[in-house]
């Protein structure tokens, strides 16, 4: 008997009715000629529904998204379960509620009983697992998930320069990380830290990744997309995959987990201004007891510069789609597009922090491409972001989950869904 690599290394309250009919799809072999197919789930970090050209929002923010969606599943009601990375991206990746799986902080790992109760240990028998992530509240569960993950991309291998701490700190780079952030490098802690490490950063360290990073500055008038000041591009992670998902064993289960269209909205030039004094006229609403921002003015140009980096993330989201047709990826392939959470620019309050949890922080995108493509298809139940998992594992044979209080979507679900189906959205303080 022949074993492949993974047997031989190891011998996943609102309610709406929806109008739509049940779509019957064929099965999954005929899609795929008779190969398992590949399934790739992208998350664009932070991308509000609100904002999305897709959902009907009057700026054109998502057109590549738009175009490809008419070969795909839309839901028009999708909802994460937090209203930050830690909670959302916990949910996506396990079926769980934030209640169940526990990470509701602020780096919150998953609890050790839920561990087990992954994507990609459900599909770790005949899949090869790998992953990514831009965001490190994110890559936490995928060094959580490690005895699951055949290929865990190291964070800063898509940053432009592989950050000093990475290499003192190849397996505690994102402790290593914030520590250093809150000691070294924050102006307001220096006193607190060591006045010779505060000299290394800013004689040394700093100049050197300024050097990375000094080629790509006109393309970035407002400076490179970054996260505490360690800079990357959404390209060099889509060339990733390019580069790479043709020639990966499969079927593989990809996650990968980028951070645009996320704060700072540093967008590249071809989308700057793009939406400047363009008659946008948002409704001017009520300041929330907790909205801290009371300038109208300054909250419209924060939603504008968000606008213009969820075109970035559009366009190389088109771009990725368009590479893996042309390479023929799509044709055995599952493509997963979605968000952790989003972000709000009403009310007093800009992105995603605060004491509050309306709307725009939790409706986030989810669209679904089939396998070589099909017709579109909108779903219009409200639907959350524990449905993903047990759906991936009907698309892929595999039996629901033990633990999971998510259900396969429509239009794979065969089984009405009820109207008065709860959806839950969680933000919880210690």
């Amino acid at each position: 008997m022949d074993f492949n690599r993974k047997e031989f290394l190891k011998i996943i309250s609102l309610g709406s009715a929806a109008f739509l009919p049940v779509h019957t799809w064929a099965p999954r072999n005929s899609i795929t000629n008779g190969k398992t197919p590949n399934i790739l789930v992208v998350v664009l970090d932070a991308l509000s529904a609100s904002n999305c050209s897709i959902y009907g929002y009057p700026r054109e923010t998502t057109p590549n998204i738009e175009q490809w969606a008419g070969k795909g599943i839309v839901y028009h009601d999708h909802y994460a379960a937090g209203s930050f990375t830690t909670p959302g991206t916990a949910s996506l990746l396990t079926g769980l509620l934030p209640w169940t799986h526990r990470a509701v902080n602020f780096f919150d790992p998953i609890i050790n009983n839920f561990i087990p109760y992954n994507i990609f240990n459900y599909f770790n028998q005949d899949y090869y697992g790998l992953g990514y992530s831009h965001n490190s509240l994110a890559d936490l569960f995928l060094r959580q998930f490690m005895d699951d993950l055949d290929d865990h991309i190291p964070r800063q291998d898509l940053f432009l320069s592989r950050y000093w701490l990475s290499k003192i700190f190849p397996n505690d780079f994102d402790v290593a990380f914030v520590a250093t952030l809150n000691a070294i490098e924050q102006p307001s802690l220096l006193l607190k830290s060591s006045l010779y490490f505060s000299e290394i950063h800013a004689r040394i360290i700093n100049p050197s990744q300024e050097k990375a990073a000094a080629k790509y500055r006109p393309q970035f008038p407002r400076d490179l997309p970054n996260i505490g000041g360690k800079y990357f591009l959404l390209e060099d992670g889509i060339d990733w995959l390019l580069n790479n998902l043709p020639e990966q064993e499969t079927p593989f289960l990809g996650y990968f987990h980028f951070l645009p269209p996320h704060f700072p909205y540093n967008t590249r030039k071809d989308f700057i201004n793009r939406y400047f004094m363009d008659g946008f006229q948002p409704p001017e609403k009520e300041l929330h007891l907790f909205g801290s921002e009371r300038d109208f003015k300054r909250t419209e140009r924060d939603r504008r510069l968000y606008d213009e980096f969820i075109n970035y993330a559009d366009y190389e989201f088109g771009r990725l789609m368009q590479g893996l047709h042309s390479q023929g990826v799509l044709e055995d392939t599952w493509v997963v597009l979605t968000s952790d959470h989003g972000e709000i620019f009403e009310r007093g309050i800009i992105g995603h922090e605060g004491l509050t949890l309306h709307q725009p922080l939790v409706h986030i995108p989810l669209v679904i491409f089939p396998p070589g493509g099909g017709e579109r298809v909108d779903i219009t139940t409200n639907t959350s972001a524990v449905d993903v998992l047990p759906t991936l594992m009907h698309l892929a044979g595999k039996p629901m989950p033990e633990v999971c209080e998510g259900m396969v979507l429509p239009p794979f679900n065969n089984e009405a869904i009820p109207p008065d189906r709860p959806v839950y959205c969680m933000k919880a303080f210690k």
